[in-house]
């Protein structure tokens, strides 16, 4: 029975944060994305979500150089916003891909 519990209460934890996301997407407009797509260098917030969303959408980032001042010559990171872009150029449609995502079936990877 312990072992059962504790996935439960995880489960309660999450369905809440799930149930506000829901909700917050449900307020966001074409005109909303057309805004965040405008955007050269976005905040590291819109940056965080919107990488989260071609994770989950399984786009590939760019790699590109390490702009810290602290890494090494040649290092590269992961910049997902070449591939945030393209998802925001038909903002309709990415707001329907967002509604539609099967959040029941989340790749393990993801």
């Amino acid at each position: 029975k312990a072992i059962a519990d504790d996935p439960q209460a995880d489960l309660d934890k999450a369905l809440p944060a799930l149930d506000q996301a829901l909700a917050s997407l449900k307020n966001l407009t074409r005109n909303d994305v057309v805004e965040v797509k405008a955007l050269k260098n976005p905040p590291a917030g819109v940056k965080l979500v919107m990488e989260a969303c071609a994770i989950m959408f399984g786009h590939k980032p760019k790699m590109v150089a390490d702009p810290s001042p602290t890494a090494k010559p040649g290092a590269k990171v992961a910049d997902y916003w070449d591939s945030s872009t393209k998802m925001l150029a038909d903002p309709t449609g990415f707001l329907d891909s967002l509604m539609t995502y099967d959040k029941e079936n989340i790749p393990a990877d993801v």
